[in-house]
């Protein structure tokens, strides 16, 4: 296993030297962010099938274009 020291980490894995080229340190863990939590602003989560406020239903759907 090689070491090599990008942006002052050393790195292990093409991953971390990803990592430490975006300015992060890559021996510290990622906290990933929690999809399920609507930023949106709607009430509805991701994933239901809804129409929007105010839309218009029942409308035609244009194939062609």
């Amino acid at each position: 296993m090689t070491l090599r020291m990008v942006n002052g980490h050393s790195c292990r894995n093409c991953a971390e030297e990803a990592v430490a080229k975006r300015g992060s340190d890559p021996s510290k863990p990622v906290t990933l962010q929690n999809s399920s939590t609507p930023k949106h602003g709607l009430e509805t989560p991701r994933g239901v099938n809804q129409p929007e406020p105010g839309a218009q239903l029942g409308s035609l759907l244009n194939l062609r274009a």
